[in-house]
């Protein structure tokens, strides 16, 4: 009993940080981004030399009622002879009595060398926010931080990115929300902020025999307000079919990560992640799954592996 107030007691503290002008509205965190830049970068949008479909659920905080859970759709494709490309995300996430919905359409203009592709991007969308307090039962009834009405915000946005890569490297940089928001309430503790996101990652592949390749990478997040984080990832490519890796997320978790090339055209991955904060010892961890469709319409089109 006693531990189950606790996971109650620490999810309304969490969604009361969450909501507090002090801190962002943070953009969802993926463990698998490195599949599926899309959502944090829109110059990653072709990047598959075909057209691509990602579906990804994530589950966090497993044993805790109330806890984060994200859904994500993106899909992108070259055009125009694989000078521009095209794509769209759209994103649900939720946090207790708090829920989000995103849309963003992606435009990239690809610069294609020899043996390397710089992509520059753009996208526009909004993110639609809604927190019903009204459906709160706390303890002290009057605290403030709970006592307005549903809170309700639609934020529109756009943002920016570069993504440079070859056949073993890419190097990718964004700001996919340029524009920093404030909605304020007449209770002053219900705010709904969204703050700027600066996002860094690379990755390399190294050769480490005809069966198997190594690739280490990087992600870090900047974020007003917030710490500075950081993902670091080591993968294991084992026939170029399956990848195995190990990732460890800044003062957070150290997360699990394996993906499977079912066929040319369809992959599946699913990654676990272990809290190794104050959170570990009420939850048990976080599910994160993957599926990822590459169209091939004719077999000369399926070309060496990616591994972006």
């Amino acid at each position: 009993m006693n531990m189950h107030l606790t996971k109650i007691f620490l999810l309304i503290a969490l969604i009361r940080t969450f909501l507090m002008s002090c801190a962002a509205q943070q953009h969802a965190l993926y463990t698998q981004y490195m599949f599926n830049s899309l959502p944090i970068n829109p110059a990653y949008a072709g990047s598959h030399e075909r057209p691509s479909l990602t579906l990804l659920a994530k589950k966090q905080w497993l044993n805790i009622n109330g806890s984060p859970a994200t859904q994500t759709f993106s899909v992108h494709s070259p055009i125009r002879k694989n000078k521009m490309a095209l794509g769209f995300t759209a994103v649900n996430d939720y946090l207790g009595v708090t829920h989000q919905t995103g849309c963003w359409g992606t435009y990239a203009y690809r610069i294609t060398g020899k043996k390397y592709t710089l992509s520059l991007g753009l996208q526009a969308g909004f993110t639609n926010y809604i927190s019903k307090f009204s459906t709160l039962s706390v303890r002290t009834p009057n605290d403030p931080a709970f006592a307005s009405d549903d809170v309700r915000y639609f934020l529109p946005n756009f943002g920016t990115g570069a993504y440079y890569y070859s056949d073993k490297f890419y190097l990718s940089a964004s700001v996919p929300h340029i524009l920093d928001h404030l909605g304020r309430q007449t209770n002053v503790a219900a705010n709904a902020v969204q703050y700027q996101h600066f996002f860094l990652s690379s990755g390399y592949v190294f050769t480490l025999s005809e069966s198997l390749k190594y690739k280490p990478e990087i992600l870090v997040r900047i974020i007003k307000g917030a710490p500075l984080g950081a993902d670091f990832n080591s993968t294991l490519i084992i026939e170029d079919v399956l990848w195995a890796g190990i990732s460890y997320r800044t003062a957070t978790s150290v997360n699990f990560i394996v993906r499977a090339m079912l066929t040319d055209q369809f992959s599946l991955g699913y990654a676990y992640d272990t809290a190794i904060n104050p959170l570990s010892k009420v939850t048990v961890g976080s599910h994160e799954i993957m599926l990822n469709y590459r169209f091939v319409y004719f077999k000369k089109n399926v070309d060496a592996p990616k591994y972006f």
